[in-house]
């Protein structure tokens, strides 16, 4: 049976201290029977971390809940308290040294046994009796070893030192198998994301499933397409098509392999090759749209999406694709519209939610955002992008720990995206207790993409928070420079400057940012670090009107704090007559150009594609975070 030989394989790597490879093994198991307590028993003892580890003795006792060896693990690793009926195995005595036992005459019984061994009829009838015995054993011992999967446990006769460390697994001894060895590649990564959730979303089912009866290998390929062995799936589809040349449904998945290995220019090539093929051909012109978008974040695919609606007006993954492209274009109106469009054809759709989440944050509907999210995991347990999204929803609405909570869990399999890892940063900062951690996590962004704008102010702000303000200055001009008509990043580069002491910079870097204040919150943010920058730099007397203009907004929309610092600057430069000698108010026309627009278009959001692997390129927006009043240190005021 395979999943016997498949499970002596695992054991033989456990004994072998080969855990990665017994880890994947047994995932596959698993994967197909999460009921097997034993198989779960085994996988305790190779998973990586402590979490892991509990799962899966929880997951044992749940489907036993008297396995004394879980319980025990499980105490162990500090998971559960001693329960009265759980008794500790008694530790093994050994005899170090043997009795002399005094030789023992021969019984009346033994006599009676060697008269009847000395008459030769009798001997036959041993004899015969024995052979069958002998037969009986060696047949059990063999239908023993088919099942002794069932009665084996992994820590068995090392009960006295269970352990599951990853450096204690225990020795196991096997015996060669005489089954054919299954060849599996080793497993390389943490634990699959399947393992510690039940799924309850059903994948997309593939969009074209055109018989080929004569072509084995295109069926061979879609097999390797439903269990994700893309790989191989690209090795037997461009079988197919040699078979098939002029088929485009083969030609489609050829790009989509190469597609999903990272291959962007060999799968131009094939969605081109099924296009010139089939015209008609829907899925072809969004996987030619993906491609592009892999080779430049940046390209306009609008015509292939088109062309993808027009051809299959009931293609759900089409929309969702535009949806994501318009969003990043800043286009919300057009990406609510496809979003609408794709939840009548598909509304069980996981990817509909992450992508509507990611419209609600650029509309500013961060408790929609949140909502949108959770429907996403809770269609799909398993999938990243929902978790990532949940972070970022999170972020939004100041729950740090949840956001770390899901980022990190994205982060376990996808450790190459810049984004995430900004997003940690910024919880980090926003928790404002580790900032170490978030100037950790903001260095890995920018590692793995320099022009992470989100990274580059995050950072800024946390360096803001340590009173580096020189360093807070050099990561948000790197910021500005990118998105020169963001609100927030011109008040915090001002801010910087302030706590720079560089007063003439500031006073210019707000007056700037004045021209991109929507509301009587940003408004009041302006006159608040302004009217210091001015005061500092020696200008009392549009400092007094600055801090005038702030009490002369409505005062719901301004921290208390700010108001009773503004009537306290305000009484004590009353007595003031003049401005310091020689200085003069920096120039407005010194500030870039004037041609601002208020509102500023939505920052682009990426779509993750629909298996579940967000696009590394990509870029997205960071959740605004709400105005802190007085990050910067204060200033020592100086009465003039």
């Amino acid at each position: 049976m395979p999943n016997e030989a498949m499970f002596q394989e695992a054991m033989n790597a456990i004994a072998q201290g080969q855990r990665g490879r017994a880890r994947d093994l047994l995932t596959r198991l698993l994967r197909e029977n999460q009921s097997d307590a034993q198989g779960w028993l085994w996988m305790s003892s190779v998973v990586e971390s402590l979490s892991e580890r509990i799962f899966c003795l929880e997951k044992v006792l749940k489907l036993e809940p008297k396995n004394n060896t879980a319980k025990r693990g499980l105490v162990l690793l500090g998971a559960r308290s001693p329960d009265e009926d759980l008794i500790p195995m008694p530790p093994i005595r050994r005899k170090w040294g043997a009795e002399i036992q005094p030789e023992l005459k021969p019984t009346s019984e033994e006599s009676k046994l060697k008269k009847l061994w000395g008459n030769s009829l009798y001997r036959s009838i041993i004899l015969v009796v024995a052979a069958v015995a002998l037969i009986s054993v060696v047949v059990g011992s063999i239908i023993g070893g088919i099942n002794s999967r069932k009665k084996t446990t992994p820590y068995g006769y090392l009960s006295t030192q269970f352990s599951l460390l990853p450096s204690d697994t225990p020795t196991i001894k096997t015996t060669p198998s005489s089954t054919a060895r299954i060849s599996t590649p080793a497993y390389i990564g943490p634990t699959p994301l399947w393992m510690f959730m039940q799924a309850t979303y059903t994948p997309t089912p593939r969009y074209v499933d055109t018989p080929h009866p004569i072509i084995e290998s295109y069926r061979a390929g879609l097999r390797a397409y439903d269990r994700g062995d893309i790989g191989a799936m690209l090795i037997h589809m461009k079988q197919a098509s040699q078979y098939d040349p002029g088929a485009a449904d083969i030609l489609y998945y050829v790009g989509e392999a190469n597609r999903l290995l990272g291959n962007s220019n060999e799968a131009l090539d094939a969605y081109n090759q099924s296009i010139t093929t089939n015209p008609g051909f829907a899925p072809a012109y969004l996987g030619r749209a993906r491609a592009y978008l892999a080779l430049n974040p940046e390209a306009d695919v609008s015509k292939d999406l088109e062309q993808a609606t027009e051809m299959d007006p009931v293609f759900s993954d089409a929309y969702l694709e535009r949806a994501a492209y318009n969003l990043r274009q800043g286009d919300l109106p057009a990406a609510k519209k496809d979003l609408k469009e794709a939840e009548k054809i598909r509304p069980d759709s996981p990817m509909l939610y992450v992508i509507r989440s990611q419209v609600d944050l650029a509309s500013g509907d961060n408790a929609s955002a949140l909502q949108d999210a959770q429907l996403a995991h809770e269609l799909d347990f398993t999938l990243l992008a929902a978790y990532r999204q949940l972070g970022q929803a999170y972020l939004a609405v100041q729950d740090n720990k949840q956001a770390l909570e899901n980022l990190q869990i994205y982060l376990r399999y996808e450790k190459k995206d810049g984004l995430a890892w900004a997003l940690v940063g910024q919880a980090y900062y926003q928790e404002g207790k580790d900032y170490q951690a978030a100037l950790d996590a903001f260095d890995q962004a920018l590692d793995l993409d320099k022009k992470q704008i989100e990274a580059y102010e995050y950072r800024g702000l946390t360096y803001l928070a340590l009173n580096e303000p020189q360093k807070a200055v050099n990561d948000l001009v790197a910021a500005q420079r990118q998105n020169t008509q963001s609100f927030e990043l011109n008040l915090d580069l001002g801010r910087a400057f302030l706590a720079a002491k560089r007063f003439n910079d500031a006073y210019r870097q707000l007056t700037y940012a004045e021209g991109l204040a929507d509301t009587d919150s940003q408004e009041a943010a302006i006159y608040y670090y302004r009217a210091q920058a001015l005061e500092q730099a020696g200008n009392i007397l549009v400092a007094k009107t600055d801090w005038q203009a702030l009490l002369n907004l409505p005062l719901n929309d301004i921290p208390s704090d700010w108001i009773a610092i503004a009537k306290d600057r305000l009484k004590a430069l009353a007595s003031s007559t003049s401005t310091a000698t020689g200085t003069r108010t920096p120039s407005p026309s010194a500030t870039p150009s004037p041609t601002i627009t208020r509102t500023p278009s939505p920052s682009a959001t990426p779509l993750p594609t629909t298996t579940g692997i967000p696009s590394p390129t990509a870029t997205l927006t960071l959740i605004p975070r709400p105005l802190s009043p007085l990050v910067t240190p204060s200033p020592v005021w100086e009465d003039h």
